[in-house]
């Protein structure tokens, strides 16, 4: 698949299976994708043992939580899913079922599986059309692929190291048009990068610019 055929999918199931091949799939990144669509059906997993599997995961991304801490996270997260599963239904469960996905062992089949399952729980609830927006989560994450791209080191000051790290821990997104002027202000002339700061887009963690300033992969 081209990068303008990824850009121009309407199809998430078609954009995640770009990584399905052993040398596309960037763990960390499929893992925060999975975490961000399961974000979007929070109200719908007012459990803590749910919510909390998707904590989990996020910090296990980052490498701030052991695979146990993940497996049991998940287990507590299936005790969830079993009870709501016999109150509700299959149908009616589907959020908490959705959520423990987050934390499978495999990245890319948690990110495959949460991708429409997430979609599914929020239509069930609202009963619209998919009111997750997986195209655009998927564009901020995953665009890098295209088009990878070598940060000049002088780029890398400390002012837009330190502002890229401020708005990854505190998902402060709506600093990112400023982290482009500070990029220019570095001598950075990268486009896509001071276009995608600049853009109207969605943005959360595994942010293309941002992981790459922070040099997550």
């Amino acid at each position: 698949m081209t990068e303008e055929k990824w850009l121009a999918s309407n199809d998430p199931e078609q954009m995640l299976c770009y990584f399905r091949v052993k040398d596309r799939r960037p763990s960390r990144k499929l893992r925060l994708y999975a975490v961000a669509c399961c974000c979007y059906i929070w109200q719908l997993v007012p459990d803590m043992r749910s919510r909390a599997v998707v904590e989990v995961a996020e910090r296990y991304a980052d490498g701030l939580a052991t695979d146990e801490e993940l497996r049991r996270a998940a287990e507590a997260a299936e005790v969830v899913h079993r009870q709501a599963f016999e109150a509700k239904g299959k149908v009616g469960s589907t959020a908490e079922w959705c959520v423990v996905f987050s934390g499978a062992e495999s990245p890319f089949h948690a990110a495959r599986t949460v991708n429409w399952m997430a979609a599914h729980a929020a239509f069930h609830h609202s009963n619209k059309t998919d009111e997750i927006p997986r195209i655009a989560l998927l564009q901020d994450i995953f665009s890098y692929a295209f088009h990878p791209i070598d940060v000049v080191a002088a780029c890398r000051t400390s002012s837009v190291v330190g502002l890229a790290q401020s708005i990854y821990q505190e998902r402060a997104f709506d600093r990112l048009p400023i982290l482009a002027d500070a990029l220019e202000d570095a001598g950075c002339t990268n486009q896509a990068m001071l276009a995608h700061c600049r853009g109207p887009g969605l943005h959360v963690r595994g942010c293309w610019v941002v992981d790459l300033l922070l040099k997550k992969e």
